[in-house]
């Protein structure tokens, strides 16, 4: 394999922890529209098509298992948070 330009594939709207890689494309989570979409960048043919629409919010990651069969993403239940106070932590 040789050395080449760099050429963007990807816009700025997927988020560095939402996209994963596979044997001839690249797996992203596009959260630009009312609900994000898994979609898949192949590298061969310069198309994208979507793979999945997410019934929830995205949260922070996403990863596509060694034999691209399955894929891991979080979902943001509550768009809240807590601060817990713990006593006698040592």
């Amino acid at each position: 394999m040789e050395g080449g330009e760099e050429v963007r594939v990807l816009d700025d709207t997927v988020a560095w922890y939402n996209w994963s890689l596979s044997g001839h494309g690249i797996y992203f989570v596009n959260s630009t529209g009312q609900h994000s979409t898994v979609q898949y960048f192949d590298m061969a043919t310069g198309k994208k098509t979507s793979v999945y629409t997410l019934d929830k919010q995205l949260g922070h990651g996403f990863a596509l298992s060694p034999d691209g069969k399955s894929a891991l993403y979080a979902e943001t239940e509550f768009v809240e948070s807590s601060v817990m106070l713990m006593k006698n932590f040592q």
